[in-house]
């Protein structure tokens, strides 16, 4: 989430000024990301709101553009080093932390968190039940049943994810007319065959019984999350927050 890893670049930051090494390493500005902002829906399975898709067709909002951008450090050799861990000491004799000051951010934040054998085993599960969902025979008849309504709309596309991928529409600065009208096509067949339902209630069956298989590392995972927010002193909205990051 963006606002865990602000509070990582400004740990990171604090580190390395304590160095001498006066940076900016700030990745997100304070505005969260249109992922976040929108709670998942709209980019786990789309657009799915009508009057953004009026608007703004499969566009960013000019707040979502400055909100998600990412601004690149430019760093010398020595601050890379310092930061990354590629040295145990400052050109002055200083002693840097064991990894570089990013990964005492790290080890900060991750205070009193479980220790985690595989770190990935949650994003891997994640993969992996996106994979068995999109294979569901339940899913791939609703995506049928919208990809038939958006046909018959004028448009061939078989996923729904399709449209708001396409070069066609991100490479322009500002939404044209045929995109709007693929936007709002989108939205209305969503609505019309329920494929967001669907697909919803077949990937949290799925969750559920990678949860049972894999209770007890994803617990871990969930605990460790849970700490990291709470030693960046984040409030935690637990059933978003560990979808967002791994489920």
């Amino acid at each position: 989430m963006a606002a865990l890893q602000d509070e990582l670049n400004r740990r990171a930051q604090s580190c390395m000024n304590r160095f001498g090494y006066r940076v900016d390493l700030t990745q997100h500005n304070s505005s969260p990301s249109p992922m976040l902002n929108q709670g998942m829906n709209e980019n786990a399975y789309g657009l799915t709101s009508l009057s953004r898709a009026r608007r703004y067709g499969y566009h960013l909002t000019k707040a979502e553009e400055s909100g998600g951008d990412i601004k690149e450090p430019s760093l010398t050799k020595r601050q890379q080093h310092a930061l990354n861990g590629g040295a145990t000491h400052t050109e002055d004799g200083k002693k840097l932390p064991a990894g570089g000051c990013r990964a005492e951010a790290e080890r900060s934040l991750g205070k009193g968190a479980p220790r985690m054998d595989d770190e990935d085993y949650a994003a891997a599960v994640a993969l992996d039940v996106g994979r068995e969902v999109e294979k569901d025979s339940r899913v791939r008849s609703a995506f049928r049943s919208w990809s038939a309504c958006m046909k018959q709309k004028g448009f061939q596309y078989t996923h729904p994810m399709d449209p708001g991928d396409s070069d066609v529409f991100l490479n322009t600065a500002k939404p044209g007319q045929l995109e709007i009208r693929t936007a709002v096509a989108d939205v209305e067949c969503k609505r019309q065959t329920n494929v967001i339902g669907v697909w919803v209630a077949v990937e949290t069956a799925y969750q559920k019984v990678a949860i049972r298989v894999g209770g007890e590392k994803l617990r871990q995972v969930r605990q460790s999350l849970l700490v990291e927010l709470r030693n960046a002193g984040l409030q935690p909205e637990l059933g978003a927050t560990v979808r967002a990051r791994h489920l």
